[in-house]
């Protein structure tokens, strides 16, 4: 199974500036991720926003998009996205499926 999340950044939250090893490793030991695992693009202006993330994003934030590859088959998509809202908000602000 395959997620892509969108996560808007916090500019207020000092953990944005946190390397990119320490962002995966709290991946860790809920989904096993490798460096083929996922993807990772560095921050980028929002010029264009599509409907199904109105109100979330607008024109100006800045967003990280990770695809997240989960390799434990038993992990529904409730488990998944209460895990990224539990886990990743807090690193990086709002998170977004």
């Amino acid at each position: 199974m395959s997620y892509m999340v969108i996560f808007k950044l916090d500019p207020e939250n000092e953990a944005n500036q946190e390397p990119l090893v320490e962002l995966i490793e709290t991946f860790e030991p809920h989904t096993k991720i490798s460096e083929n695992a996922y993807l990772i693009y560095t921050q980028h202006e929002v010029y264009e926003v599509y409907a199904q993330f109105q109100p979330h994003i607008k024109e100006g934030d800045f967003l990280y998009v990770i695809r997240v590859v989960c390799q434990w088959e038993g992990l529904g998509d409730a488990d998944i996205t209460h895990w990224l809202r539990y886990y990743a908000s807090p690193l990086l602000g709002e998170v977004i499926i």
